[in-house]
């Protein structure tokens, strides 16, 4: 009888083909595949097609033994979780006995009982019985001989995998296991961008160059020079998208040489995108952004340039940029007045020849407001006082030279 509540589900299965899985559903093996069943509905399906003689489960592991119309069983052990094959193994299923029928008293029972023996020698026999116990899978045959399975470590189970190149799935199996990303982790990123580069898949490569970054097992000094020395077109490209993540990963290990080249493969592929996107980071304490704004200023990017200055207070720098490669005089001259009055001060001795040339009269407004308007200040004045000064006039007559 159906309980209430409870769906009555059709699900046939042969006798030793059904079992509980650990997380509680019902596995039933039936000719088209393996179902899996809960109180209400079926769930997953995995096609495996073929006559089943058993269904079992081990430690997460879905085990099976299929007959095959050429006399053979086949045992195999499935993770579903990772989705590979875990184990598997043949059996010749024929009978013991090498004895044709009716030949008995041909031969005497003791030279039947040898041929018998003989027989057994030569096949597997069919398994009668799957038992999980003392940790291990036990298959029990016809021919009277028992086959014991162990898990093996993870140790050694990865290196089993490695060997095979399934990096993939040596992943997955460490993915299982820890939520967070460990040295394990990281080694087998390595170890699979190298197999990867060394076939020369190299878009490939960098993305799990990438998931090493964080960790200790690579250097990223390491990495720029394999890409740097690689001869592939898309060399540069690869980089690229390898220093950007190194910089914007805060654990990454980059510096402002990183930083620095990444500016450099922006320029070099033009990539006017890339560059505004970069302008809009926060960067960290190692972010060398002299460095940057003159990489950007020689590499044509003067406006880029002149906006990383102005943000990183590189006052004179930026007066550089806005008088030099951009002629903005007129900008120049408003910067230098919002400047405190000593940094102001300093900035037209250094700069004022210049401005005087193609801005007189503004260039004379400011002195003029320097020399006469007491200005603020809290140099040389207790923490509490502040004291005005003012400039001398005799300071900037080096400026009116040649312009009376």
């Amino acid at each position: 009888p159906v309980r209430p509540g409870v769906r009555k589900i059709h699900a046939v299965a042969a006798p030793n083909c059904s079992t509980p899985s650990d997380e509680g559903y019902a596995a039933v093996g039936q000719e088209d595949g393996v179902f899996f069943y809960d109180a209400d509905d079926r769930l997953d399906c995995y096609v495996c097609k073929g006559k089943k003689s058993f269904l079992s489960w081990y430690k997460g592991y879905l085990v099976l033994v299929m007959d095959d119309v050429r006399g053979l069983q086949r045992i195999s052990v499935y993770d579903l979780v990772n989705k590979f094959s875990a184990f598997s193994m043949t059996l010749r299923a024929g009978e013991g006995s090498n004895v044709l029928p009716g030949k008995k008293d041909m031969f005497g029972a003791e030279i039947e009982q040898a041929s018998a023996n003989a027989g057994l020698l030569n096949i597997d026999g069919r398994v009668t019985h799957v038992v999980s116990q003392w940790g291990l899978l036990i298959f029990v045959t016809s021919a009277m001989k028992i086959y014991l399975l162990s898990e093996k470590g993870l140790e050694a189970k990865l290196d089993q995998l490695f060997r095979k190149h399934l990096y993939q799935t040596a992943l997955k199996i460490v993915d299982t296991i820890a939520v967070n990303p460990t040295s394990r982790t990281f080694r087998i990123h390595k170890m699979y961008a190298e197999h990867l580069f060394s076939q020369g898949e190299y878009d490939k490569a960098v993305d799990q160059y990438i998931k090493t970054i964080g960790g200790t097992v690579v250097q990223p000094s390491d990495v720029i020079r394999r890409f740097l020395g690689a001869k592939h077109p898309r060399r540069i490209i690869n980089l690229t998208r390898y220093l950007d993540a190194l910089h914007k990963d805060a654990d990454g290990g980059g510096t402002s040489a990183h930083t620095t080249l990444l500016i450099k493969c922006f320029t070099k592929h033009q990539d006017q995108d890339s560059i505004q996107e970069f302008l809009k980071t926060k960067f960290g304490g190692k972010f060398d952004a002299e460095s940057t704004v003159r990489v950007l200023r020689t590499a044509g990017y003067v406006e880029e340039a002149a906006e990383l200055a102005e943000r990183y207070d590189l006052r004179a720098l930026y007066l550089r940029i806005l008088l030099d490669a951009m002629q903005a005089c007129r900008r120049a001259l408003e910067y230098i007045s919002s400047l405190p009055f000593l940094d102001a001060e300093l900035a037209v001795k250094t700069n004022g020849k210049y401005l005087m040339q193609m801005q007189p009269d503004s260039t004379t407004d400011l002195l003029t407001q320097m020399c006469t308007k007491p200005h603020a200040t809290n140099v040389g004045s207790s923490e509490h006082e502040t004291s005005y000064i003012h400039s001398k006039a005799e300071d900037f007559i080096s400026i009116f030279v040649d312009h009376p």
